[in-house]
């Protein structure tokens, strides 16, 4: 990117020379770190990876790692991983380390036994015999490693040659504990001493395995210069993160990048440089950091309060000269670094101190003439107006700094100020010229932690993005993750899985047109064996109000961009009880014939549909959900429209029953209870009256002794109300009514009457009678009124015998 001949920077300028290359202050310094850190002569940063890895994997590895934090009474904590492209790991992982030290130091040496347990010691060349196990040895106090300057030799692990010599854990301790020479070296110095020839001698014939994991990383932490080391680390990091926290925050810093890195700069010189040396140079960027002459004694170096007291303490198990030596190249090998690369001569960093209200008076309108000549902010005719108004601001006792506000908004604010004579603007030119200086990135940390963040979501193995995944509702009694009914009881959740990093979820009930937080009973994170990440939230229970239904949301967010998806569910919290008061409206269906009953406005959010069948609790039909319509109830011929009215595509008698509807937009709601009845026809379709064998409505029959009359209607339902009435006025007299119904899916009706003649009658008059059928509960939306005659046969009797008057 920054190549000086074929990098990108380098092209750019090549077509604009006036590009600022801002480069990464953060980055310099992480570089910085590394440089001294590979002087040490042990490298903490591997013996962190290699614990976090031999333990991560495993849940047994874990919990014997708890068991034994509990035994020492530290708070049980997991181990840090360190990531070496995270600039802030390091600090954080070494202190955990430290605050562990001892509990890893327990739980790797008896990995170690075990592990040297399980392997069985080779065979010698002598039959019938066993070679000896060499005893492991553990480095004491008198080993000692001479220590030089020489450039250490970046290597991780023992190089196979070694590894499959004849060496034994202790050369293997030594070996890992200094890289300063060579390994051929090292092995020709190790195998001249008396105990390794005592070790060869004895598995003679043969090659000792290679040492495992465990016993390498025991014998780092059972060695005390290893923990010197770390301890140092720990007390110049926090040094680097301070810096880091400075240069990552959002709000412009453009003014403080150069201050930043040279207080650093001269703090670590302090550290181990002699204080007159520092303050006779007029430069520190010239100083001789090679100069023995001008570092500090030894004991008067810094290296941290803990660090000294440990090694006070533990002065003769400890390489003190060695360890100091290492220290000085640490500091040396990082400002030879700094001063090399950091910008400290920066001419954009110098002037850029100006946007600075604090130091106004200290700047001078050089420093705006050269952005604005740098990057064309202003035209020349307006250059006097801009520099009357730099006087103007550098004396203007009305502006006042606040470092509680950040510095692009103190520059609006001034931008704002007006004139009180002529109501003009004060500062226009010079606020706008201020804000485009702090339109310059002062670091690239957004840009590195964006692309850290996708490299770990989105790779050729794995797409760890939410993507177009949406969250999922879930409980006991739900239906098609949308319906859940409280009085049944059960938890209802939110989760989404797979994503890094965790999605976060929320719930949300709506109010009308609004939503309002609602207060989640528990939030969890779970981490998947390949670094994604579930997240699950589980709704707290609310007292339902004065509305059954109570329509929530659970939103999901990724910090990562502005991606939101949304799932919606209804809470029914209606029983048996809530419509008990309520008065059915009664609705007649044919059989047979498509029919619908509709529900609600078009604005409902939502309409649940439920049946009550006898005592029990009323039971779902379906929803309605924001255009979302779904049938849940096995009810055959029964489904939702799209509109969410409830449709009988053919209506039979097992449909019969109440059907409640529950609409609303989650403010108001409104419940509708509907009785329905299925109609049947009846069969005949026109009522039988005995004697009578047509289906005229005019029938003539003849008076007989039996002064009997007969009327019935077959296979209607619901049954119906038969009735005689004489149309001659008292003449006839009916009596004696008889009904005969029997019942099934459709009922029979039969109503026999006696009558006689209550006048004289002259013989072979017609007398008029007219038999009706009714039924007093049709509704008049299907044609028919209360009460109103739906069949009417005229029936004339000839009047013959003792009734007549000749």
């Amino acid at each position: 990117m920054l190549g000086k001949h074929k990098g990108v920077a380098t092209l750019i300028k090549q077509r604009n020379p006036n590009t600022y290359i801002a480069g990464s202050p953060c980055h310099l310094m992480h570089l910085a770190a590394q440089k001294g850190g590979k002087c040490l002569q042990y490298q903490i940063d591997e013996l962190l990876v290699d614990i976090w890895y031999y333990i991560d994997k495993s849940q047994l590895r874990h919990q014997a790692i708890i068991n034994i934090q509990q035994e020492h009474g530290i708070e049980v904590r997991k181990i840090l991983k360190h990531v070496s492209t995270r600039w802030l790991s390091l600090g954080k992982a070494i202190k955990r380390l430290l605050e562990n030290w001892d509990v890893l130091l327990d739980y790797f040496k008896s990995e170690s036994a075990l592990h040297t347990r399980k392997r069985k010691a080779p065979s010698s060349d002598l039959p019938g015999k066993t070679a000896k196990k060499s005893k492991t040895e553990i480095p004491n106090k008198n080993t000692r490693i001479p220590f030089t300057k020489t450039k250490k030799v970046q290597q991780r692990t023992l190089p196979y040659h070694l590894l499959r010599s004849n060496l034994t854990s202790t050369d293997i301790c030594l070996i890992s504990k200094s890289k300063r020479h060579s390994w051929a070296k090292k092995k020709e110095s190790l195998l001249s001493q008396k105990s390794i020839k005592k070790s060869t001698a004895s598995v003679s014939g043969s090659e000792t395995q290679r040492p495992h994991k465990t016993k390498l990383i025991y014998c780092q932490l059972n060695d005390p210069n290893c923990k010197l080391h770390a301890m140092f680390l720990n007390a110049i990091l926090p040094f680097f993160d301070h810096a880091y926290e400075v240069l990552q925050k959002d709000e412009p810093q453009i003014d403080f990048v150069h201050d930043v890195l040279i207080d650093q700069l001269s703090s670590i010189l302090s550290r181990f440089l002699k204080p007159d040396v520092i303050l006779a140079a007029k430069d520190i960027t010239m100083l001789d950091l090679s100069n023995e002459n001008n570092h500090k004694a030894d004991c008067d170096i810094q290296i941290g309060h803990e660090c000294k007291v440990f090694l006070t303490q533990n002065k003769d198990m400890l390489y003190v000269i060695a360890f100091y030596t290492c220290v000085k190249n640490f500091y040396v090998a990082e400002c030879e670094y700094m001063i090399m690369h950091y910008p400290c001569n920066d001419e954009l960093l110098l002037n850029a101190k100006i946007v600075d209200i604090a130091d106004r008076t200290q700047v001078k309108f050089s420093s705006v003439e050269y952005f604005v000549k740098h990057f064309d902010l202003v035209p020349k005719e307006s250059m006097d107006q801009l520099e009357s108004e730099f006087n103007q601001y550098q004396i203007d006792k009305n502006i006042v700094a606040n470092k509680e506000i950040r510095i692009d908004q103190q520059w609006h604010s001034i931008g704002q100020i007006k004139d009180q004579a002529t109501s003009e603007k004060k500062y226009p030119v010079l606020a706008s010229v201020m804000k485009t200086v702090l339109l310059i990135f002062h670091s690239n940390a957004d840009c590195e932690r964006v692309f850290s963040v996708v490299k770990k979501n989105k790779t050729k193995q794995r797409a760890n993005s939410p993507g177009d995944q949406f969250p999922e509702i879930g409980c006991r009694n739900c239906y098609q993750e949308y319906y859940y009914n409280a009085v049944d009881g059960g938890t209802l959740t939110c989760s989404f899985s797979v994503a890094r990093p965790a999605v976060r979820l929320e719930w949300f009930e709506q109010r009308g047109d609004g939503y309002e937080r609602l207060e989640m009973q528990q939030f969890d994170i779970a981490e998947n064996s390949n670094g994604t990440f579930n997240s699950l939230a589980t709704l707290k229970s609310f007292t339902a109000s004065s509305n059954l239904i109570h329509l929530v949301i659970c939103r999901s967010t990724w910090s990562l961009s502005d991606w939101k998806r949304e799932k919606e569910a209804v809470v029914d919290y209606s029983s048996h009880e809530s419509f008990a008061d309520l008065t059915p409206h009664l609705q007649h269906m044919e059989i047979n014939r498509y029919a619908k009953i509709k529900c609600g406005r078009p604005s409902s959010a939502y309409i649940i549909w439920k049946r009550i069948l006898y005592s029990n609790e009323p039971a779902i039909i379906g929803y309605h959900l924001h255009g979302l319509t779904k049938t849940i109830s096995d009810i055959p011929d029964v489904e939702l429209s799209a509109e969410g009215s409830l449709i009988f595509a053919s209506p039979k008698v097992q449909h019969e029953g109440m059907y409640v509807c529950i609409s609303g937009d989650g403010q108001k709601e409104e419940i509708q209870m509907t009785s329905l009845e299925v109609l049947i026809p009846p069969s005949p379709p026109y009522i039988q009256i005995a004697g009578c064998n047509n289906v005229s409505q005019r029938c003539v029959i003849r008076e007989d002794s039996t002064k009997n009359l007969t009327c019935a209607v077959y296979g209607a339902r619901p049954s119906v109300t038969l009735e005689w009435i004489a149309a001659a006025g008292d003449e006839i007299s009916f009596f004696n009514h008889k009904v005969f119904k029997e019942r099934g899916e459709t009922f029979d009706t039969i109503l026999s009457v006696e009558y006689k003649v209550s006048q004289d009658i002259i013989c072979g008059t017609e007398i008029l009678i007219k038999s009706s059928c009714k039924e007093n509960e049709l509704r008049e939306e299907h044609g028919h009124g209360g009460g109103i005659v739906i069949a009417v046969v005229v029936l004339y009797v000839f009047m013959t015998g003792s009734f007549c008057v000749c």
